[in-house]
């Protein structure tokens, strides 16, 4: 009975660090995909250093939350749907500063 608690706690943990890696791998990615598109999203905002980095942040974790969100309602790949939503918030910054270009 004690060898077989070992063995099943063997291949436990022979199977979660493939997992643990890809998911580090996953986030390491995310962070790829994001950095460039929130940076440009809060330069179009403002051009104050702390402003830039606050809104950037803030970009970050409202993409982040609304993509995982989306995923699990929606039954989609999640690393996809939040870059997708990451750059779908930086397409209404992009045209919300259009729109405010052109009424100035």
């Amino acid at each position: 009975m004690i060898l077989g608690i070992r063995r099943a706690r063997r291949a436990f943990a022979l199977c979660s660090i493939p997992a643990i890696g890809l998911w580090v791998g996953l986030v390491a990615v995310s962070v790829l995909f994001h950095a460039p598109a929130e940076g440009v999203a809060a330069f179009l905002v403002t051009s104050a250093i702390g402003r830039v980095l606050a809104i950037a942040q803030a970009v970050g974790v409202v993409a982040s939350f609304l993509g995982l969100f989306l995923s699990f309602r929606l039954d989609l790949p999640t690393g996809t749907t939040v870059v997708a939503t990451l750059g779908g918030l930086l397409a209404l910054v992009v045209i919300g500063r259009g729109l405010a270009t052109r009424t100035r």
